[in-house]
């Protein structure tokens, strides 16, 4: 009994290490994507999205007409991630988004829920679901 005990706590120390690993990965993803926004760096931007999901083309359009018609400030007011299972994640944010410059923009706060997918040992974003929009102006 004692020799079971003992050979499973190195495994759920290196399970729960590789938990903290990938979360922490996500987190960076998250972060490397909201400050590429704030740059209006479409390029870094869209090396956080999955070349093969389905929006790739039109988020990559949107994107680029979004940062030559403005400049934005983009900031994570909540980030939590819902769950981790092997090459897919699931995170939830809340997003505020505020003209710096520009034509007319609404400020506003965004809820949404983005489904993550690891390859090549990045995780990138696949598929967001919008739960609600909040203008501030």
């Amino acid at each position: 009994m004692t020799k079971r005990i003992l050979i499973a706590i190195p495994l759920l120390v290196a399970s729960m290490a590789f938990g903290q690993s990938e979360q922490k990965a996500i987190g960076k993803m998250f972060a490397d994507q909201t400050a590429a926004a704030n740059r209006g760096d479409v390029v870094a931007y869209m090396a956080t999205v999955d070349p093969a999901s389905a929006s790739y083309k039109q988020t990559k359009d949107a994107m680029t007409q979004i940062f030559k018609t403005y400049k934005l400030k983009f900031t994570a007011e909540n980030f939590s991630i819902v769950s981790v299972k092997g090459t897919t994640a699931q995170i939830k944010t809340t997003m505020v988004t505020t003209k710096i410059s520009g034509p007319e923009f609404r400020n506003n706060r965004l809820k949404m829920t983005t489904t993550l997918i690891k390859k090549g040992g990045k995780w990138l974003m696949t598929a967001s679901k919008i739960s609600g929009v909040e203008y501030l102006d």
